[in-house]
């Protein structure tokens, strides 16, 4: 007996592929399908009924192994139906696994798991079979694959006493440890012909008994846009037609016409537990479920001369698994997913000459049978697409085909009327062409991608089809064209993650407001933000999430003990914003993923999905989960944390841009795809062992618009913080660490927001926002009309400007003058300041220095070409921008909206302003024609421009009409008024407290009272005036020490916090403490509590503050020493005390009385996260009188890496009335700056 690889029900040994497979025979894309069906209707018609397979190999009644050495990992696992429990034994240079059945047995399969470590990866293995009579039966080598390796007798072997399994038989050097996961053993049931014939037709029905479903025509790629081979069924099924197939039975059908009689190979895939039949001929018996996957079973068949007929019976097969506290697992291949896929090949998997695949059959009357057509976008390949590597894991796709049926096969097609859009063609096969070249895919390719300039909308045209004999058809097609869906993220350019969303409030502040969070967003530039969903634990009540799990063990829980929802309130905050909200998935297998991101789609309705850890899961199925994204919409956009590889079909790419200014890899995706480069703030108080420092808000802005002129949608994390609670950090550490942390991150995105929008200048989100890079020409390429991808991706010395950066919307360009990011040289690389640029197709109207919106007036145009004169535009250290607007009349941005907010300028009167945007909220327009309305001015009334003034108790709405650019829009406002007291009428959802400034944490000395602000913000995202509002005060000590892993804040509530209209007291203290304060806010009838702020009460004033000052220069700059200010927003590092270095100097303040010292704090000047303009010494005196003089020590400039916003801190323990600080002028730069000096005691 021969014992071998069979094709009867198994694949080859060689590797098991997932979404790419061997050979290029074209998948089967367009079935009829019937369903879902409560018995097997095919088998019953057929009567061939057979029971579900019986794995053997549990049944064994002993099993050995040429040894086990690890206790944990017997050989008891290998047949506990566990694949994450394994036998592992080391040190084995002959391992061997043994099964020893008590009464023979019949086998014809054999199914081993490889096990889950990379140190040894079993390459092959060799079975030796022992029969009843004491013979024996040898495989040869059977290689391995991943999913899992199969091994069929064909015909079976009958009474089989023992089975024993060689790993890597004869390898030299062999590993020092190996193992396997499980091994299954089955006797399929054998072919046998089927007892009536079975001949679906559209529209016909398929019954037995009871049960009677018609045959549906389905082409999974017109009901989700996936660009894959995978017939969903789930989706078409469940999701669109609300029908349950769980546990149920479904089938697909195709003929196949071959010209001959001949030998094929009907490779298929399916979850659940799959049947084939063909010809009426029951050709397999029920598989085993296993992850789905292409060319999962390859089936020898026998192709009759004429039409044949196929058939795919699917049981989806369904279980609930759960652990010991009842929780969902879904550990086993019983999924909640169903679908398939399915071809026709050699044995190569290579096309046979000559076969063609119908929905129809064979019939005298040759008839063009394919239906609706997929969806088409503008810049993708039309349904067919191609990995650049071979990677399983990868993507493929085959091209569309249209299908005829009658006649006499041998089809030939052409369009006789109208046409494709521009970049399709119509192959004579029917097939609409792909642009692989030899099977590979050409990047730089149009072939079988629809162009960019292709007209959106229905593309009409007549397809005809000629069979062998000359007859012909004709039949009318539409093909819609839409814009690539992710092309709003691309042009919005600036997205963000967010990673631990609900740890902070968690852990932290239950109140933290969310609001103000996304507000930040939106005035940083955002089109979207998205939030983490789980990372090391659930931050949904998910079905797969086990509270009582370590890593949820702390997380605060409903009424029901299931972990509370920590998502939606972010969800709500950012869509209020007006920007769009996404959500990050760290990745798990594929039921789990599926099922998980069916739960978040109906949740959270997102228009971006992140999934970040695929290396993780290279044997799941991507086109599966991806799939089960599009069945929902096909809007929302994909996102792979995939390092430069291809899983599944994403519709954006990233890289982890962990330094300042890093690039990401090389297009490597045939679609067009964004490449997102995600970075994350990183600060004192929140470092990370994986990424360097970037707390320098200059750089971050730097970033945003490098990645806006190389073409890229920056990733500009919002994270609260980057720290995640009790499993990994003490409750102390908590409590101490990460309202810090809070707050840097804060600090450095309210100082972005500062640069991007200055307050009484324009906004510089314009130059970015709605982009695209433009074209320049003598710099180092030629304009390709494609839009240069990979050129303003990857500039350097030899391309792209050496000054910096182009980008363009409608008729605006802007030219980005910077240094740094790219090697850019800024203005050094404008010899004169006078910089000639082309082309610029229009006339141009005017040149403005966008910063300081300051007219630029000396220009000139010569055909194509413009130069402007630069002599007198100021240097922005982070963007210098050069408006440029031309007489384009051509729009692609209108005005889409107009935002009404209202500033409560007295208790009875508020002032409603009204922002307009086009399309992204950080592309602002000036509204013209601004009329504001009152629909009931007996109860407000409107007067000047947008003054609301209470007269009378009720509500009524304003509406606000304004245009830009002839188009014209309307925002309103809801206003409530009682008392004599109005306020924006919408509920209030949320009320935030800042003192001093800050939001999240604070360090105040000794002081006479902080400043402190309250607001409310509305549902619809705007400010609520909180005058009529009813305030209760909460202030506390935190024990630092005292919280626990539950609550890890321990706050007791004091009363020596005194609450004034403006200002709050602190109290007292003789030591570091730790205090905070929130407030309860009363509106209306509802309540609402603040945020926490968190602040460290020093022990000491700074004495600096109320100093009289003097410098042994002039008097300018010594102000700016107590102003609170160092470096921010757009006024950058203007106040600061400067002199020249080389020269002695001194600061000299004399303080308001004798004073017990006990420091002095420092800030000192900064760039690119290194100290600038540092002196190297400062001497440090102090006088009782000012005339002696005593030398209280020397200390040293800092080096090194800045910490950006932190003073440096020096210990001073004396009694004294003045200090000087005394330079003797040498330094690390051309200066001396000081930007802030506290001198601390009491």
């Amino acid at each position: 007996m021969a014992a071998l690889a069979s094709l009867l029900f198994g694949v080859l040994t060689g590797r098991a592929y997932a979404q790419q497979v061997a050979g290029d025979a074209p998948f089967i894309d367009s079935w009829l399908v019937s369903g879902p069906f409560g018995s097997p209707v095919v088998e019953k018609l057929y009567e061939c009924e057979t029971g579900e397979p019986v794995n053997e190999a549990p049944r064994a009644s002993e099993m050995t192994a040429s040894s086990s050495t690890l206790a944990v990992n017997p050989v008891a696992y290998l047949v506990d139906g566990d694949t994450r429990k394994q036998w592992v034994t080391e040190n084995d240079s002959t391992p061997w696994v043994n099964l020893k059945w008590s009464e023979p047995i019949a086998l014809n399969e054999v199914r081993i798991a490889q096990w889950g470590d990379s140190r040894h990866v079993n390459k092959w293995y060799h079975l030796t079979f022992t029969l009843d009579d004491g013979s024996k039966v040898e495989s040869g080598q059977v290689d391995s694959a991943s999913n899992p390796t199969l091994y069929t007798a064909q015909p079976g072997l009958k009474n089989v006493r023992e089975m024993r399994v060689e790993i890597d038989k004869g390898r030299e050097p062999y590993p020092p440890i190996t193992g396997i996961a499980e091994i299954e053993v089955y006797n399929r049931t054998e072919p046998a012909e089927g007892k009536s014939k079975i001949t679906p037709q559209v529209g016909e029905a398929l019954s037995f008994g009871g049960e009677s479903r018609k045959w549906d025509y389905f082409d999974d790629r017109v009901y989700n846009r996936n660009y894959d081979d995978y017939q969903d069924l789930y989706g078409y099924y469940t999701v669109k037609r609300g029908v349950d197939t769980r546990n149920k039975y479904v089938y697909a059908h195709t003929y196949v016409y071959s010209p001959q009689e001949q030998r094929a190979s009907f490779n298929v895939g399916a979850s659940g537990s799959y049947r084939l039949f063909v010809n009426d001929r029951c050709v397999t018996g029920p598989s085993t479920p296993a992850e789905v996957q292409k060319d999962l079973t390859k089936t020898a068949v026998q192709l009759h001369r004429g039409w044949n007929k196929l058939m795919v019976q699917i049981r989806h097969t369904y279980t609930e698994d759960v652990n010991a506290s009842g929780v969902p697992v879904a550990q086993d291949k019983n999924v909640a997913y169903l679908g398939f896929y399915g071809r026709v090949a050699d044995q190569a998997g290579n096309r046979i000459a000559g076969l063609v695949n119908s929905v129809a059959g064979p019939s005298d009357t040759l008839t063009i049978v394919s239906q609706g057509l997929p969806v088409g976008y503008q810049e993708w390949p039309y349904v067919w697409n191609k990995s650049v590597s071979g990677n399983p894991y990868g993507v493929s796709a085959s091209a569309f085909q249209f299908m005829a049926a009658g006649g006499t096969p041998g089809y030939t097609w052409k369009v006789t009327a109208g046409k494709l859009p521009d970049g399709l063609e119509l192959n004579p096969d029917g097939t609409i062409a792909d642009g692989l070249v030899n099977g590979k895919v050409d990047l730089n390719s149009t072939k079988g991608v629809i162009g960019g300039d292709a007209k959106p909308g229905d593309h009409h045209f007549t397809v005809q089809v000629t069979d062998g004999t000359g007859s012909s058809a004709t039949k009318d097609f539409t093909l819609t064209v839409k814009e690539r869906p992710n092309k709003w993220f691309e042009q919005g350019r600036v997205g963000a993650l967010t990673h631990a969303t609900a740890v902070y409030g968690s852990f932290v502040d239950p109140n933290f407001s969310v609001e103000r969070w996304a507000g930040r967003a939106k005035s940083q530039g955002h089109s979207l933000v998205s939030v983490e969903t789980n990372q090391q634990a659930y931050f949904w009540p998910s079905k797969f999430c086990d509270p009582k799990s370590d890593r949820h063990l702390y997380y605060p829980k409903d009424e029901h003990g299931n972990v509370l929802d920590g998502i939606k309130k972010f969800e709500q905050a950012v869509k209020r914003q007006g920007i769009r909200f996404g959500l990050y998935y760290a990745s798990r297998n594929t039921d789990v993923t599926v099922q998980d991101i069916a739960d978040l789609i109906h949740r959270y309705d997102p228009s971006y999905l992140y999934f970040d850890g695929p290396q993780g899961h290279k044997s799941d199925n991507f086109d599966v989960i991806y799939s089960s994204i599009r069945n929902y919409s096909d809007t929302i956009i994909v996102n792979s944390n995939a390092w430069g590889e291809e899983y599944g079909d994403p519709d954006l790419r990233t890289a982890e841009a962990s330094g300042i200014y890093a690039n990401a890899s090389r297009n490597h995706l045939l679609k067009r795809t964004t490449m997102e480069p995600w970075k994350m703030i990183h600060t004192r108080d929140e470092l990370s062992p994986y990424y360097g420092k970037r707390d320098d808000y200059r750089q971050v802005a730097k970033e945003m618009v490098m990645n806006a002129g190389r073409g890229y949608a920056d990733n500009n994390d919002q994270s609260i913080i980057d720290s995640r609670g009790p499993n990994w950090h003490t409750p102390q550490e908590i409590a101490t660490r990460y309202p810090k942390a809070a707050q840097e991150f804060i600090d450095v995105r309210e100082n972005l927001i500062g640069w991007f929008a200055p307050e009484g200048g324009p906004e510089r989100h314009e130059s970015t926002t709605g982009t695209t890079p433009y074209f320049l020409s003598g710099h180092g390429y030629e304009d390709d009309g494609r839009g240069n991808y990979e050129k303003f991706a990857f500039p350097n010395d030899a391309t792209g400007p050496q000054w910096g950066y182009a980008t363009a919307r409608d008729n605006a360009i802007y030219l980005h003058i910077m240094r740094g990011p790219d090697g850019k040289k800024g203005f050094d690389a404008i010899p004169g300041r006078s910089l000639t640029i082309s082309p610029v197709g229009h006339r141009v109207t005017s040149v403005t220095g966008l910063n300081a919106n300051v007219p630029i007036t000396s220009f000139s145009q010569h055909g194509d070409s413009l130069s402007i004169n630069l002599a007198d535009v100021r240097e922005d250290p982070v963007d210098t921008i050069i408006k440029i607007v031309t007489d384009d009349p051509a729009r692609t941005y209108k005005l889409t909206d107009v935002v009404t907010v209202a500033d409560q300028i007295a208790p009875s009167m508020l002032k409603v302003r009204a922002e307009g945007y086009m399309t992204y909220p950080a592309l602002k327009v000036k509204l013209s024609d601004l009329t504001y309305r009152s629909a009931n001015p007996a109860v407000a009334a409107v007067h000047g421009p947008g003054v609301v003034t209470a007269r009378s108790n009720g509500t009524t709405t304003i509406t606000v009409s304004g245009r830009h650019e002839g188009v014209t829009g309307q925002g309103t406002l809801r206003v409530r008024v009682r008392d004599g007291v109005v306020h924006a009428a919408d509920d209030m959802i949320d009320a935030s407290l800042l003192i001093a400034g800050k939001e999240a944490y604070g360090e105040f000395p000794l002081n006479d009272g902080l400043r402190y602000t309250l607001e409310g913000r509305s549902a619809k995202g705007g400010p609520v005036g909180l005058g009529a509002a009813r305030i209760r005060w909460h202030g506390g000590i935190v024990d630092l020490s005292g919280g626990d892993k539950d609550k890890p804040i321990a706050i007791h509530e004091v009363d020596t916090f005194s609450f004034g209209r403006n200002k709050i007291i602190t109290p007292a203290v003789d030591k570091p403490t730790r205090g905070v304060v929130w407030a309860d806010v009363t509106l209306d009838g509802k309540t609402v509590t603040t945020n926490r702020v968190f602040m460290d009460l020093l022990p000491y004033r700074n004495l600096a503050r109320t100093a009289e000052i003097t410098s042994s220069h002039p008097q300018g700059g010594v102000a700016n020493l107590v102003d609170g200010r160092t470096i921010e927003g757009a006024r950058f590092d203007q106040s600061k005390w400067s002199v020249p270095a080389g020269e002695a100097a001194w600061i000299q303040f004399k303080l308001p009385a004798n004073s017990d010292l006990s420091g002095i704090a420092i800030s000192f000047n900064s760039l690119d996260q290194k100290y600038l303009n540092i002196p190297k010494t400062i001497k440090i005196q102090i006088s009782e009188d000012g005339a002696s003089w005593n030398d209280a020590g020397t200390i040293n400039g800092p080096t090194g890496t800045a910490d950006f916003g932190f003073p440096n801190r020096y210990p001073l323990s004396a009694k004294a009335r003045y200090v000087r600080l005394a330079f003797n002028g040498d330094a690390n730069g051309s200066m001396i700056d000081l930007l802030e000096v506290a001198i601390n005691g009491r």
